[in-house]
């Protein structure tokens, strides 16, 4: 969810940059003014309700972890990994990793 409503975020800026001028071959180079508009904006509601979700996630595992330390590990040792980190990065936000990847620097 984080990474949704940052890549949802991250169109609607480049919608925007498109709207007011900036030059470059994207996939919203051809559509006229009215649709972008629409699009930014929708990005933008998305962007507000993937946010929303992230926190309810966040605030969730939060929870869990006041709760059980063993199931909080757990989600740590299997979901949190940073094979599933970088496909997440990959799959949201197009990023590519090669190597190893310091994850306490992102």
């Amino acid at each position: 969810e984080t990474f949704s409503a940052i890549a949802a975020y991250s169109e609607a800026v480049d919608i925007e940059a498109i709207m007011q001028g900036a030059s470059g071959e994207t996939p919203y180079s051809e559509i006229d003014q009215a649709t972008l508009s629409w699009i930014r904006d929708e990005l933008q509601i998305i962007g507000v309700e993937e946010s929303t979700h992230s926190l309810l996630a966040w605030r969730a595992l939060s929870w869990v972890c006041d709760i059980d330390l063993h199931v909080c590990e757990m989600v740590w040792e299997n979901v949190m990994t940073k094979r599933n980190l970088e496909k997440a990065l990959k799959t949201r936000l197009g990023l590519n990793f090669e190597g190893n990847v310091d994850f306490a620097e992102i």
